[in-house]
């Protein structure tokens, strides 16, 4: 059956008899009509076409639902968002024209339009930024929206300049620590820390950390992590931000001694489980995996609900080639939460890089739909990108992967990502500059091995990812 037969199969079961009413005698008018008699089923109904990947039918469906209410919100970021997806800026932007008569005061809107004619290069853009502008005056976190939405298109140094503008109106942390996060994300590490200056809080510590790790001042990016404890910080997130700062050591057993050093001086209320899984998070980056393996298993049958444990478990089990393991693990944690985008993306993308035909199928439902519930996190939109990457839609998957590195910053998974589509699409020198860009930031060993494999090759092959992808840890 089409993927559009799925759609349908799964739209009838949302409208229960009425499903089994239209496989006996239907088509499409009486399913049509049921859809303009109630907009709600006419969204769900677009918002499954869009899980499977039909955009046709789901900007159909959309309209259907905006004309019976002009005011939903969700309809016009559907309308939205397929238009985006089809490569169609100026289209999507037009999408949300109805929203602002009923959200005249809602600064994202208008940061939404603002973007999409920025990527389309319309004169229209500079009008709805202004008035993005205008709305975040007098709100330091709307004003973070609008800087957000400048970084996420690449314009990193228009954000920074914008909040700098903004000063009188910004609160004092909020506003250094916005400004911080913008520096970090163009790897000016040292005016990182000038922004961030004594500012405390988990956030800023953790960036502190980070900055002074990348940097390779592991002393004082550890100095960082022992201030979280003054925070009331829960000590899992110590030991794993302790870990993170180990793994800028040159070698396992520097990191390793670094982590446990740091263990026995500041590790007092630690449980087992802080320990053992710091110390797996060191050798996983390090390319000893038997290691960390070794230390997680235990912990996972003593926790089989911690889902930090499981994430992490299936990731390794998967590049191990324990797949039925691994992928084991991803099913249950979505059966657990089914509408959850970190968990849909988790194993949307692990079946979209094993790359059978039937693993592309279900892994393009499962991220389109994370895609639907969450379009803003950068680390879906790769997800969706790698999807297209492997089912050969090299053009938009060069689009998505783009766009992600712009929202998240640089990431060296994401950049080896799109090294492969440059690659593939014949753009050698860009696919290199990828590449090479992503061993400056740290990559795990197994990572570091794949992108300096692609460096080796002379030429354009054809090339399958080995890592999983996960939100960064404590990164937006």
């Amino acid at each position: 059956c089409s993927r559009v037969c799925g759609a349908l199969l799964l739209f009838f079961h949302l409208l229960g008899g009425g499903g089994r009413a239209f496989l006996a005698g239907a088509g499409a008018p009486p399913l049509a009509d049921a859809a303009r008699a109630n907009v709600e089923l006419a969204y769900a109904l677009g918002a499954v076409f869009e899980d499977h990947g039909d955009l046709e039918h789901a900007l159909r469906m959309y309209r259907r639902a905006q004309r019976q209410r002009p005011a939903s919100r969700p309809t016009g970021l559907g309308l939205m968002r397929g238009q985006e997806l089809r490569e169609e800026p100026v289209k999507a932007a037009e999408a949300l024209v109805d929203l602002f008569s009923f959200y005249p005061t809602d600064p994202v809107l208008y940061i939404y339009a603002f973007r999409l004619y920025r990527r389309a290069q319309r004169v229209e853009a500079d009008a709805y930024r202004r008035e993005a502008e205008r709305l975040a005056a007098d709100d330091s976190r709307s004003m973070a929206l609008v800087a957000d939405g400048l970084a996420s298109e690449g314009h990193v140094d228009e954000a920074i300049r914008y909040l700098e503008g903004a000063a009188p109106q910004a609160p004092e942390p909020l506003y250094h620590r916005y400004l911080a996060e913008l520096e970090y994300s163009r790897q000016d590490y040292q005016g990182c820390l000038k922004r961030l200056g004594s500012l405390t809080g988990l956030r800023a510590s953790r960036r502190r950390a980070r900055c002074f790790a990348a940097q390779g001042k592991l002393n004082r990016a550890m100095k960082s992590v022992y201030g979280m404890s003054t925070l009331n910080v829960a000590a899992d997130i110590i030991s794993q931000e302790a870990a993170l700062v180990a793994c800028w050591d040159r070698d396992l057993e520097s990191a390793r001694t670094r982590f446990r050093e740091f263990a026995v001086s500041h590790g007092g209320s630690w449980s087992d489980r802080d320990r053992e899984l710091g110390e797996a998070i060191v050798s996983d980056h390090f390319g000893a995996s038997d290691d960390a393996l070794e230390r997680l298993e235990p912990l996972f049958r003593l926790q089989p609900n911690d889902d930090e444990l499981a994430f992490r478990l299936s990731d390794l089990y998967v590049r191990a080639g324990r797949l039925r393991a691994g992928i084991g693990i991803l099913e249950e944690l979505l059966a657990s939460e089914p509408g959850d985008p970190t968990r849909l993306n988790a194993l949307g993308f692990t079946l979209a890089d094993l790359g059978d035909r039937r693993d592309l199928i279900r892994a393009e439902v499962l991220l389109r739909r994370a895609y639907r519930l969450s379009l803003d996190e950068g680390y879906i939109v790769d997800s969706l990108g790698w999807w297209m990457y492997r089912s050969g839609r090299l053009s938009e998957a060069l689009a998505l992967v783009t766009r992600a590195l712009k929202i998240d910053g640089p990431d060296p998974e994401v950049l080896r990502h799109l090294g492969d589509i440059e690659r593939a699409l014949g753009h050698e020198t860009n696919a290199r500059t990828h590449y090479r860009d992503a061993l400056v930031l740290n990559p795990s060993a197994s990572l570091r091995a794949v992108i300096m494999d692609r460096l080796k090759q002379p030429s354009s092959r054809g090339v399958r990812a080995s890592q999983r992808k996960f939100p960064p840890g404590g990164d937006r």
